[in-house]
């Protein structure tokens, strides 16, 4: 009697094999091609931030400032400053930088969070008003001068402004008096009173009473000067413009 064995047909596993290939590579396909796509596609433009635009308004009792902010804009005010602001406007409190770096600000003297303004695709405007009546003025940084400007005097800023307290720390007029405001944009400082802008030729000096001195651009040379030197009681400070630029004080 002859034994017949069964044999595992081979043919029999070429067709489930196959899909199996098949299957793999069109795996390997789909992700061949979801790589290139991520990698050829155009991305998606991002908007461009614009700058607020700051107009004065003025009254016989003091100075309301509009701004007007375009779609993807923002605006920093000091806390409790905006009268009103339009549908389109979205208004937070914050720290404006780690919460580490706020918490310090109320031991100088500072407030530790500010009001921060801004758009989506729609544009709006804002109302801001300082809490004493007096003048305010619009001043434009181009990022190359920077300025001093005494605490609590900037009212509103524009997003690329960086208001600092630290970088104003050791300054010609009084140790924590006054901030360094660097950066590219625009800024609204106000004073209790009337402001006075002052233009200094080359090499010309002017002798003012630090008391009422509101900001001074950063390339000004200042000195201060001693009671009996300068004749007044409280002393006052030498301004220089020794750079050839045409550097700003505004005193009140």
């Amino acid at each position: 009697m002859r034994t017949i064995r069964a044999h595992r047909v081979p043919q029999l596993l070429l067709p489930s094999t196959r899909r199996a290939l098949h299957t793999q590579d069109n795996t390997r396909l789909d992700k061949l091609s979801r790589t290139l796509t991520s990698v050829f596609q155009p991305t998606q433009p991002q908007p461009t931030t614009i700058d607020a635009q700051f107009t004065i308004v003025d009254s016989k009792h003091g100075s309301v400032v509009h701004a007007k902010l375009p779609p993807y804009s923002c605006v920093v005010t000091r806390v409790g400053q905006i009268v009103g602001h339009a549908r389109g406007a979205h208004v937070r409190a914050t720290t404006n930088g780690s919460f580490a770096v706020a918490a310090l600000r109320p031991l100088l003297g500072r407030s530790a969070f500010v009001q921060q303004v801004t758009t989506q695709d729609q544009g709006a405007d804002v109302l801001v008003a300082p809490r004493r009546a007096g003048d305010s003025t619009v001043v434009g940084l181009t990022g190359t001068v920077d300025y001093f400007v005494r605490r609590g005097c900037v009212l509103a800023q524009t997003k690329f402004l960086n208001v600092s307290t630290w970088a104003g720390i050791g300054n010609a007029f009084h140790l924590l008096a006054f901030d360094k405001v660097s950066g590219r944009g625009s800024m609204v400082i106000n004073a209790a009173g009337g402001l006075h802008r002052l233009v200094l030729n080359k090499d010309e000096e002017y002798f003012v009473d630090p008391r009422f001195v509101v900001a001074w651009s950063a390339t000004l040379d200042v000195q201060p000067q001693l009671p009996a030197k300068s004749g007044q009681s409280n002393g006052v400070n030498d301004m220089k413009n020794d750079k050839g630029v045409q550097p700003v004080p505004f005193v009140a």
